[in-house]
């Protein structure tokens, strides 16, 4: 910092030869005369000091009766005297500084940290929307309104903080903890059946079981229910618990058409770039988009500058011509495509089951061939549903009141 600072102000070089040198270094401190990287040998000395202060060193050479000599200036002030007849070059330099300051006035680059399981692609497309993105005038970021925004328009986030160092600016993310389901043990319920099966197993936990082993259900059916009677015939409700454990069956199906039309791409015929420089989109290369029937492909290209991200970033987009053409399947790929897309199926609607039997048909209809998988499961169907009770009601109609009864003997 104190190089910059000497290199803007400018220096020279000087040397002292004969007479009392020491007393001219004495005098350059006494009068606070900075002198830097002073060397010397016998009665010679030589070191630099500043442009401002070297008009003070001849008097000093006088008083000690040393011989004074200044070599070369350094520094923008020499600089600029050396060249003031090519003016196209100062006023480049001036253009340059001026430049680089307003540049640093605006972000250059936004960064995520603390993120893990989200993702980054769709985290900056967020910010974007909230008004974060390179490009921005510095002083005219509200931090404190940017970090509201992230916490109010982003899903997932617990905490954020937004940090401008230089012209990167950071935002700080802390991801919000997934809260387990909380069963409030103290609301009465029932367990009903969500699918139709067989029961296999039973374990009740809380309430009155309304099932046996072997039984069929249906779905809706009330298989543990939350009024229970005590050993007096007294009823009350409670919150019912337990597992039933019942065979069930899945039926899904995949249909491939034996023919059908599809959109291929020909080569790229057109091609445009634009540029995004600081939030700037400008287009640089044009091209007319096809009258009808094509896709656009977009490459995004960002630019970096020892591990840091420059402000400046080409996307280019190539549209393709798309041609028709009609594709017809045997039986035997019809069948592979339908087995293949079975799976994914399966992977969507029966992941958390077990899986104890599957057997397939395959049939060809409308020309297309239709795979139906039937899977045997073993699963928990059970689930509860709140006891709806309304205030001031008897839970069940025709039972006694047997302590207004008693008050009404009492009195006679």
């Amino acid at each position: 910092m104190l190089f910059l600072w000497r290199l803007i102000k400018g220096y020279v070089y000087f040397e002292c030869n004969g007479g009392f040198v020491e007393r001219f270094i004495n005098l350059c401190a006494s009068h606070k005369v900075n002198v830097w990287n002073l060397k010397g040998h016998d009665k010679t000395i030589s070191g630099f000091v500043s442009k401002k202060q070297s008009a003070q060193l001849p008097d000093f050479a006088q008083r000690v009766g040393t011989e004074l000599q200044f070599g070369e200036a350094h520094g923008l002030p020499a600089f600029f005297q050396n060249n003031k007849s090519r003016v196209g070059l100062l006023i480049g330099i001036v253009l340059i500084l001026m430049i680089i300051n307003i540049f640093g006035m605006f972000t250059w680059t936004v960064e995520i940290n603390g993120v893990h399981s989200l993702s980054e692609a769709s985290l900056y497309s967020q910010l974007e929307k909230v008004g974060i993105h390179s490009g921005m005038f510095k002083p005219a970021i509200d931090q404190y309104e940017k970090k509201q925004l992230i916490l109010k328009n982003i899903d997932g986030i617990a905490w954020a903080s937004v940090n401008i160092n230089g012209t990167v600016l950071t935002v700080e993310m802390s991801e919000s903890e997934k809260k387990p389901k909380i069963v409030d043990v103290q609301v009465p319920c029932n367990i009903k059946a969500e699918k139709s099966g067989q029961i296999k197993r039973i374990g009740t936990k809380a309430g009155t079981c309304e099932c046996a082993v072997g039984d069929a259900v249906v779905e809706g059916q009330v298989l543990i229910s939350g009024i229970i009677e005590d050993k007096y015939g007294d009823l009350s409700i409670v919150h019912a618990d337990g597992a039933i454990i019942a065979d069930t069956e899945y039926r899904l199906q995949t249909t491939v058409p034996l023919s059908y039309n599809i959109n291929l791409p020909k080569k790229a015929q057109y091609s445009r770039k634009m540029a995004d420089l600081m939030g700037v989109r400008f287009t640089y290369q044009f091209a007319s988009s096809p009258a009808t029937n094509y896709f656009t492909k977009r490459r995004h290209d960002s630019f970096f500058f020892e591990k840091n991200r420059i402000p400046l970033s080409i996307t280019t987009e190539n549209l393709y011509s798309l041609t028709n053409k009609t594709v017809n399947l045997s039986q035997k790929q019809a069948k592979a495509i339908a087995q293949k897309l079975m799976i994914l199926e399966k992977l969507f609607a029966l992941n958390d089951k077990e899986i104890t039997n599957v057997s397939f048909e395959y049939e060809v209809q409308d020309n297309c061939m239709i795979l139906s998988g039937i899977y045997s499961c073993v699963e928990d169907i059970g689930y509860s549903e709140d006891i709806q009770i309304e205030e001031n009601t008897e839970l069940f109609d025709g039972v006694p009141d047997t302590n207004k009864e008693e008050q009404s003997s009492d009195s006679q």
